[in-house]
């Protein structure tokens, strides 16, 4: 008689003779055993063995072929054979066509690879080999944190008494406590309810973590979130009108407007926060068309650019794209503060700036971090900016770079035309090292070997560059890859 590896109240019974099911069946239904009434079920006779004890040599090949060798294991035809390598020891299921070949296989002692293999019958039923009734360690699993789900759904859900509710009712069923955010915790935990008197604790403890935060998003997804912008010149108006907001529901959804954030979040069950998003969206329309109506303009300065950025901008003519296209707009770029001026009537500034973060969203930025000193000196000379510009334009790539400390940003409006320029960037430069012996060229740091610099540089104006070791032992060249060498 064996137990099922996770239901203690179920056992599987091996007879030596053939019992009449039909009479066991009716003797159980009729009388109790010690309190209980048994159930009986027919299974089927197991037709797979486990092996373990796998010497690291032996194959899934190997134990096929010396399982299906009669003479060698008593074995025989082979149906599947499944074999794990991920747990701390090699296992191995393998299911024989015939269930009769297992009591002979059993019979014997199996060796392979200088190793004596362990060899079980499998009982399906059981979920584990026959013989296998050491108790386990029951471990309760750990609890675990939600951080990553959106504050503002966790701060609604854990402040609604009826919501929070019915999530903990779903959870439990699942054998999951939720411990709300406090002042000592600011994540969602979630802990195990799980005990030794649970007959499936084991199976269930064995994946809980990922099922448990599946079901809590799962629940959490059951709450949406709707963000409203609102341009800085109208939102005192706005605040006054939400004011006005009636909320029908206010169990099931919420408004979180903060003084210092130009929008406000709306939260809640999905019904109820899309018909108040919807009434709000409609009192700030009305806003706009009334503050068109009176030909209120605004100044809104977008601030959110790389330099890089700012460059790309102004390449691309982006400034006179949004001019041409509202006609009300009046648009500056200010480079050296990296900020775009937008003026005109807000329905055309609240577009422009969705404008902006569209172009903005599309720019592809790429670092060119392996490049020299020397050569960023060049690379910010004016004829190099030019020759190099031009190069890109021949190779019809529109990108726009800049030198910074340590390396050159290359801005395009896709990966592999950035892809493409950095390359041409990097080829762009040729840099060589001469050595020499210290005393060796006796006109370095002479009015002499200033006087030659001059000459080449004048010759190859914005192309090249020079500089010389303090202990004069090097000599380092920087120019255009079109340029091959000095002397």
């Amino acid at each position: 008689m064996d137990p099922h590896e996770e239901d203690n109240s179920t056992v599987l019974v091996t007879l030596k003779e053939k019992p009449n099911f039909e009479k066991l069946e009716k003797a159980c239904n009729e009388r109790q055993l010690e309190g209980a009434w048994l159930k009986l079920s027919k299974v089927q006779v197991s037709h797979c063995i486990v092996v373990t004890n796998i010497a690291p040599a032996v194959t899934k090949d190997t134990l096929q072929y010396y399982f299906e060798n009669k003479r060698k294991s008593r074995g025989g035809d082979i149906e599947k054979i499944v074999i794990n390598d991920d747990d701390d020891e090699r296992t191995c299921m393998i299911f024989f066509e015939d269930y009769k070949v297992i009591d002979d296989i059993l019979g014997i002692h199996h060796t392979l690879g200088d190793q004596k293999l362990e060899v079980k019958r499998f009982q399906p039923v059981l979920g584990r080999p026959e013989g296998d009734t050491e108790e386990r360690e029951w471990c309760l699993p750990r609890f675990i944190e939600i951080n990553d789900a959106d504050i503002h759904k966790i701060s609604f859900v854990s402040s609604s008494n009826e919501i929070s509710s019915t999530f903990e009712e779903e959870l439990i069923k699942t054998h999951i406590k939720v411990v709300w955010p406090s002042e000592n915790n600011q994540n969602v935990q979630l802990h195990c309810t799980l005990t030794k008197n649970d007959k499936l604790r084991f199976k269930i403890a064995k994946g809980w973590s990922k099922k448990a935060q599946i079901e809590f998003m799962k629940l959490m997804d059951t709450i949406v979130l709707h963000r409203i912008d609102i341009l800085q010149d109208i939102r005192p108006n706005v605040m006054e009108f939400l004011k006005t907001v009636h909320v029908k529901d206010a169990t099931n959804v919420a408004i979180v407007n903060r003084k210092d954030e130009n929008h406000i979040i709306i939260v809640g069950t999905e019904a109820a926060a899309n018909v108040l998003k919807q009434d709000i969206e409609e009192g700030i329309k009305k806003i706009l068309q009334v503050a068109e109506k009176e030909k209120q303009k605004v100044t809104e300065i977008f601030s959110n650019l790389d330099p890089i950025e700012t460059k790309m901008m102004i390449f691309q003519h982006f400034a006179k794209e949004l001019e041409d296209k509202f006609d009300d707009l009046k648009v500056e770029i200010i480079t050296d503060k990296n900020e775009i001026h937008l003026k005109g009537l807000i329905s055309s500034v609240r577009d422009a700036q969705i404008a902006i973060y569209d172009r903005k969203s599309k720019f592809d930025i790429q670092k060119i971090d392996d490049i020299s000193k020397l050569a960023l000196t060049l690379l910010q000379l004016d004829g190099t900016r030019d020759v190099l510009q031009r190069k890109l334009e021949a190779n019809s790539i529109q990108a726009v770079w800049e030198p910074f400390t340590d390396g050159v940003d290359v801005c395009c409006c896709k990966p592999s035309s950035s892809s493409k320029a950095s390359d041409i960037i990097r080829s762009f430069i040729h840099y060589e090292r001469i050595a020499i012996k210290k005393g060796e060229v006796p006109d370095l740091e002479t009015d002499k070997w200033r006087q030659k610099l001059d000459e080449i540089y004048q010759k190859h104006p914005g192309k090249v560059r020079i500089s010389l070791e303090d202990d004069q032992t090097n000599i380092h060249v920087c120019a255009l890859a079109n340029i091959h060498s000095y002397q």
